[in-house]
């Protein structure tokens, strides 16, 4: 299960259900607490989470106390998605991925950049994105088009050759054999050795 994420006003945010090819199941989910609502279902369920930047998101989930086992963080999928597509240094921002997927003129990353170290959670309006509802249906659009871009299903742009494996290494304890997983955790670096599975 993964269940995409978006950051709403006052600590609250949406919740969308979505099945593993990224198709929406059911309706987004308004909730008023974000963490406690994220604490909750990952208790519960232990989804991929989906956002469109753990840069961004993931600090106000640890500072309330949540940690989550797994994410489809938007930004790093699509750097990674361009790189291999031969498109290295094009911008890879949420917003540039959407822009790219909607046919209009992709934002520069540098705008992004020289924010890095201010909040950035609830501007929206600063970066020329929409709030709420069409947000959510932002990350929703642009994670399908990356499920179908890692799959090479139908509809997958770029190069269509096949599965893209994104992975992290880890092992099960101090003395056990390092081994592959296929998804890096929240702040893991592709390729790098953890000491937890993802």
């Amino acid at each position: 299960m993964r269940v995409a994420v978006v950051v709403g006003a006052e600590g609250g945010g949406l919740l969308q259900a979505l099945a593993e090819d990224g198709t929406p199941q059911g309706s987004p989910e308004p909730v008023r607490d974000l963490a406690p609502a994220v604490a909750e279902q990952e208790r519960a369920e232990r989804p991929r989470w989906v956002w469109a930047a753990t840069a961004e998101l993931y600090p106000g989930l640890l500072r309330s106390g949540v940690r989550v086992d797994r994410c489809h963080d938007l930004s790093l999928t699509e750097g990674i998605l361009l790189a291999a597509d031969g498109r290295w240094g094009e911008p890879r921002s949420f917003p540039a991925a959407w822009a790219r997927l909607e046919g209009r003129p992709v934002p520069d990353d540098t705008a992004r950049a020289a924010r890095a170290g201010q909040p950035a959670l609830f501007d929206h309006d600063l970066l020329g994105l929409p709030e709420g509802a069409e947000l959510l249906a932002g990350v929703v659009a642009v994670h399908g088009a990356q499920q179908r871009r890692l799959t090479g299903g139908p509809g997958a742009g770029g190069s269509g050759t096949g599965r893209l494996a994104l992975g992290c290494w880890w092992r099960p304890s101090r003395r056990g054999p390092w081994r592959r997983s296929r998804w890096p955790r929240p702040g893991c670096r592709g390729g790098q050795r953890c000491t937890t599975p993802c």
